[in-house]
């Protein structure tokens, strides 16, 4: 569709023939697109990565379903799920495009079948673009012609984006006693999103019928679909909050989506999603750290107290009398592989396993301050360790030679914690309270602020 505006342009600026070739035997090696025909189908077949409880992949699920484009699927795991995301998918990510974004390898993506010409393959990245991408290709009419209710569109999408960030936001928070300002921040969402539809179908749809712009179901459907379609069914179970109760056209939406086949060949049920996001949804059990004064030597308590950064372990009594004290439920070790298993530290990890009552979670994240430097390496390391940290039941003891690197684990953690991902200079100044010694160190200060350049990326489900 885009090489035929380029070439109708290009002919009545009078290029030249030759130009016109180019560009449509670029677009039939890239694409499989003709000019003169449009999709030819024989020799289109994109692939979706998606999973299938994430609401942003099914936007481009749905989106697919409509068009007629064929695809095939790929499965990806989320952690937000509790799954595991194959390190070749980020790569591919990342070899698409140099971008922190990139670099969390963000779901859904499209991908687009090989060039014949350069031998690569194209990438379309997170729901928006790939949607959009789906529409472009086959113009089956998810975005009205008129500009006017384009725009009435592009905002319904908008409101679709901020009523699923607060529905996840709330059923992913971990303390109850911030249960409150997410509640209101849903209420918030979801009011606005009914009264928009409302107002869009009673002045501008044009028309009666069961969708956003009445009869013509379009891109806004396509966004908001998958949203109401999980949350009706997780919110209530997981987090006791009604989306559609007392919101008419949100609840008179649903009704048509689910009468729809494309809909149908998407929706996945209660069951699913509730399972899904009940690993989300999971909060641990903190229990208070009482810092015994025969250990204020041997590791430091900082702002969660619930953690401990330990500071300097040189011996099994060492490692015992911190055991006893403060009774962790998880060790995360950030020591080298060459440290872990050498004569100074090989100790550690025989000691807290044979714990027996309470059982620790032992976990081994190597962060060699010697390799760091390299941003998008530093960024997957940061992400690795954010997780470890977050999913760690609690007490949590996080350990290496010298509290050094482990302090700069807890930072980014408590800066991801608290919102804060993207002011270095306020985690250099919560540091420096904390009496965390990273911040001496240059390459711990470049792993930290590459680490929140990564963290202050927002994707959409992973």
């Amino acid at each position: 569709k885009g090489i035929n505006k380029v070439v109708e342009r290009a002919s009545f600026a009078g290029l030249k023939a030759e130009w016109l070739a180019f560009a449509t035997a670029t677009a039939g090696e890239l694409w499989g697109v003709g000019v003169s025909g449009g999709m030819e189908e024989k020799e289109l077949l994109l692939t979706l990565f998606y999973n299938p409880a994430c609401p942003y992949a099914s936007r481009v699920w749905l989106a697919l379903e409509e068009s007629g484009v064929r695809y095939e699927k790929e499965v990806i795991g989320l952690k937000a799920f509790g799954q595991d995301k194959p390190k070749e998918y980020v790569e591919r990510c990342v070899n698409a495009y140099p971008t922190a974004a990139a670099r969390i390898g963000p779901v859904p993506a499209l991908l687009l079948p090989t060039s014949t010409r350069t031998g690569s393959e194209h990438l379309v990245l997170g729901s928006r673009c790939a949607a959009q991408f789906v529409e472009d290709l086959a113009n089956v009419g998810l975005m009205p012609k008129d500009p006017w209710r384009r725009s009435l569109v592009r905002t319904v999408m908008d409101e679709a984006d901020k009523l699923c960030a607060a529905a996840n936001a709330l059923v992913a928070n971990k303390d109850p006693k911030a249960d409150a300002p997410h509640r209101s921040a849903f209420r918030t969402a979801a009011e606005d999103a009914n009264a928009l539809v409302a107002r869009v179908r009673s002045v501008h749809g044009g028309q009666q019928g069961d969708y956003v712009l009445g009869n013509a179901f379009s891109m806004a459907d396509v966004f908001l679909a998958p949203v109401l379609d999980r949350f009706r069914f997780v919110l209530p179970e997981l987090r006791g909050v009604e989306l559609l109760q007392g919101r008419e056209s949100l609840a008179s939406l649903m009704s048509a989506y689910e009468s729809r086949e494309s809909f149908q060949r998407i929706a996945q049920g209660r069951e699913s999603y509730v399972k899904a996001y009940a690993f989300k949804a999971r909060r641990i059990v903190s229990l208070p750290i009482p810092l015994a004064s025969e250990i204020t030597g041997l590791a430091m308590a900082v702002d969660e107290k619930d953690i401990i950064v330990a500071t300097t372990l040189k011996s099994r009594e060492d490692v015992d009398k911190l055991l006893n004290s403060v009774c962790p439920r998880s060790w995360l070790s950030v020591l080298t592989d060459q440290e872990i298993s050498g004569p100074d530290f090989s100790f550690v990890q025989d000691r807290v396993l044979s714990q027996e009552q309470p059982r620790v979670f032992f976990s081994h994240v190597p962060l060699d301050a010697a390799k760091l430097g390299d941003e998008a390496a530093d960024s997957r390391l940061a992400l690795q360790l954010v997780d470890a940290v977050s999913q760690a039941p609690r007490p949590l003891i996080i350990q290496c030679a010298s509290g050094r690197r482990a302090g700069a684990v807890y930072s980014l953690h408590q800066a991801h914690a608290t919102g804060g991902a993207e002011k270095m200079s306020a985690t250099i100044a919560d540091a420096e309270r904390l009496g965390l010694t990273w911040r001496t160190a240059p390459k711990l200060v470049t792993f930290v602020e590459h680490g929140l350049i990564a963290l202050s990326y927002t994707p959409e489900c992973c």
